[in-house]
């Protein structure tokens, strides 16, 4: 496991984890409409998130496509609690994630919803910055550079920031950092304006008609 000093690291869930994004006041809805498809999913409700475990299935992901009040789709990576809101406090936060066994399960995921991702897809990463108190020193585009940092070393992936496979997402809320890897598309207004990944096609399509892995 990875140590923490000034960093809490919240406990790594179990493989097959999602994060599903949501506007702000609808996380409690969107809970309850997933207790109600996964009744032991467990999920755990933060701001405009809400992350929860599923079956990885067909009939499982198509019940996850069916969320109503979701916005956003992820395989989960983690969550870190308590991070200084300084330049050095991201380095130290990213660093562990550099390390951290989380990886294995989100990217087995992902491989679940896009199998025909390439041998080595390209990626970007994009940052998510918010604080309704003391601002972090650092921006988003600090967060997504060392976020992409860690997702390089670990996966040796090239980063594309047009013509990308995947998105690493991460969230700097407050005095905490979220991240997580888009499944179907971002909804980051910022960067990405909700539009559709180019690799979710097939599975949307299966969706659409029925049809079965």
């Amino acid at each position: 496991s990875v140590r923490c000093t000034a960093v809490e690291m919240v406990a790594t869930p179990m493989p097959g984890y999602y994060l599903a994004t949501c506007d702000g006041g609808l996380e409690h809805v969107l809970g309850a409409e997933i207790n109600e498809i996964f009744p032991k999913s467990q999920p755990t409700i933060r701001r405009g998130q809400v992350i929860f475990s599923a079956p990885d299935t067909n009939e499982g992901r198509l019940a996850v496509l069916s969320l109503r009040c979701a916005h956003g789709l992820y395989a989960y990576v983690q969550h870190y609690a308590g991070v200084p809101r300084t330049h050095v406090g991201l380095k130290d936060t990213c660093s562990q994630l550099k390390e951290d066994s989380a990886w294995g399960p989100a990217l087995a995921l992902l491989k679940s919803w896009l199998p025909d991702l390439p041998q080595k897809p390209s990626f970007r990463a994009t940052g998510v910055r918010r604080a309704q108190t003391f601002k972090q020193e650092f921006s988003s585009m600090d967060a997504a550079r060392e976020a992409a940092n860690a997702m390089q070393l670990v996966c040796a992936w090239d980063v594309h920031m047009t013509q990308f496979d995947v998105e690493l997402m991460v969230w700097a809320v407050e005095d905490s950092i979220t991240v997580a890897i888009s499944l179907l598309y971002s909804s980051e207004k910022l960067f990405s304006g909700g539009h559709k990944s180019r690799k979710c096609t097939n599975f949307m399509d299966s969706r659409m008609t029925g049809a079965k892995r």
